[in-house]
């Protein structure tokens, strides 16, 4: 039998593990990517001197990102140098309170940085690593399954499960049964943040999020987290896949009376329309934005997940992004700070109703103290992410094409950094700016209503109930990213890769089975 063609929509991080993989077992496969340059929002751009991430900074589950380059005959540590952060970050709570956040492989130090700060919750969180570290081996298998129906989530894997699925809870709730601090309590759950939630809201299921973290790692990566599609894309190419860039597709060909994807239509050079045929298409472009744009009379087509009722599901949040090239290094700043808003509760609500409010939650990565190839000597960037409404929420009520919207905003951050996290006098050094708004997600990006974080992880939109791997409502399409199983992050979007290459290695009869994610423990 001649190897299948695949087509791929989209050169991210789940689309590029398809290619990695696939193209390294035998199949003919050709990746799409609209940018001059690969990795979709995990790629770079350059503001000034300095080189920046566009999206992801933190590699947490490295482990995972490793079994893509193994099942695709490679190593990723001969690809790209990594660093285990030592703090993985550092928690603001005001401008006098904060605490370094170290894994276990350094528990000591977080030991003795929960006595400094929390001292009445150090027993809480030794109950709290044993206590996730058993819903880990439980939870994780519900993760790795790929879900064809809503039936398959009554299996053996969900009973076992189900005593640690704490559906009744949130994840803030849930940290209750073992802290007492309200600053315990916000440092293992704001990581609902990376999901775009509200930990008041997210499901506690998502509490393996802070664990991962702390059982293993934050990772960085040299040159940034952009290296990583960069090398998937090298290593694909050796793997024979051909890597199209500048390349965007412009429609799916679908046969409209069996629901069959054919191909793509694309737009080369700028000005020429072709059209490439595949016996299966993977899609990894943003999936409301392909439902909207590339799938030919979708509102008729789809039943579940037509357009009209796409706009109607939860979206996560958006984000205010600000990249700083200075003239100074700020030596004394740690690699990751998460500033907190002084009424953290009544800063996310205020983003769930659509509203921005002085008192914001800033995170910003100052990668210079421990990656000196992103900028000159001397020099550094620095990475600013503000969590916003997304477009949908805040429709009427943010206008983010009035330049004064824009500018009281920055300056309310540019005053955070410098009062609250301690980069003095941080407006003066200023060389260079640029800044994305929820605006210029969706329209340069992309990224429908700017929710960078995907559909939104509640109870309602998880598991199952996300589009699925094999889309059941078109034939010969799968689906790779963040909208689909398991979800938000970029661990969980390169384990979609792997589970969309498993599915296809099964249809014609290939070897490939993934490996358990609990092999790492």
């Amino acid at each position: 039998m001649s190897p299948a063609r695949i087509g791929i929509v989209g050169g991210g991080p789940g689309g590029l593990s398809t290619a990695m993989i696939l193209s390294a077992k035998g199949f003919n496969v050709t990746l799409f990517e609209k940018s001059p340059t690969i990795g979709g929002r995990t790629s770079s751009l350059q503001v000034g001197h300095s080189k920046f991430d566009l999206g992801p900074t933190f590699l947490m589950m490295k482990f995972v990102l490793d079994k893509v380059f193994q099942d695709s005959g490679k190593k990723s540590e001969h690809y790209m140098k990594f660093q285990r952060l030592d703090p993985m970050y550092r928690l603001q709570f005001n401008k006098d309170t904060h605490m370094d956040c170290y894994d276990f492989s350094q528990r000591d130090k977080m030991l003795q940085e929960l006595k400094r700060v929390v001292p009445e919750d150090v027993e809480g969180y030794q109950r709290w690593s044993e206590w996730e570290t058993k819903r880990y081996e439980r939870l994780i298998p519900l993760l790795q399954k790929a879900y064809s129906s809503h039936s398959d989530v009554v299996c053996m894997d969900a009973l076992k499960a189900l005593p640690y699925m704490q559906f009744q809870k949130s994840l803030h709730h849930m940290l209750s049964d073992f802290y007492q601090n309200p600053l315990s309590k916000l440092s293992f759950s704001f990581q609902a943040k990376y999901l775009g939630m509200s930990p008041f809201t997210c499901p506690a299921y998502y509490g393996i999020i802070p664990f991962v973290e702390h059982a293993f790692g934050v990772y960085h990566v040299e040159g940034g987290l952009s290296e990583i599609p960069r090398t998937m894309a090298v290593a694909a190419s050796e793997n024979g896949a051909h890597i199209k860039l500048g390349t965007p597709v412009k429609q799916l060909i679908i046969d409209q009376n069996s629901r069959q994807v054919k191909g793509v239509k694309v737009m080369e050079e700028g000005k020429e329309e072709n059209e490439y045929y595949f016996d299966e298409v993977i899609l990894n472009a943003d999936f409301p934005y392909a439902v909207h744009h590339l799938i030919p009379n979708a509102e008729n087509l789809l039943r579940q997940w037509k357009p009209s009722k796409i706009v109607k599901k939860k979206f996560s949040c958006s984000t205010f992004m600000m990249y700083l090239a200075l003239d100074k290094e700020y030596p004394e700043i740690q690699h990751h700070t998460i500033s907190f808003a002084d009424d953290y509760s009544a800063n996310l609500k205020a983003i769930s109703e659509g509203y921005i409010t002085d008192d914001l939650s800033i995170y910003v990565r100052n990668s210079c103290v421990n990656d000196k190839t992103v900028s000159p000597k001397g020099k550094s960037g620095l990475y600013v992410l503000v969590p916003i409404p997304n477009l949908i929420d805040s429709q009427g009520k943010i206008d983010w094409t009035n330049p004064t919207t824009i500018q009281k905003t920055r300056e309310l951050v540019l005053k955070h950094l410098e009062t609250r996290v301690g980069f003095e006098d941080l407006r003066n050094h200023i060389e260079a700016e640029k800044i994305i708004t929820p605006i210029e997600w969706q329209s340069q990006h992309n990224v429908f209503n700017g929710s960078v974080f995907s559909l939104s992880h509640n109870l309602l939109q998880m598991l199952s109930m996300r589009p699925r791997n094999k889309f059941n409502e078109l034939e010969g399409l799968y689906l790779t990213g963040a909208h689909t199983s398991p979800g938000s992050g970029l661990p969980t979007i390169f384990e979609s890769g792997r589970m969309v290459s498993e599915m296809l290695c099964q249809k014609y009869g290939i070897p490939y089975t993934r490996s358990s994610l609990l092999e790492s423990m």
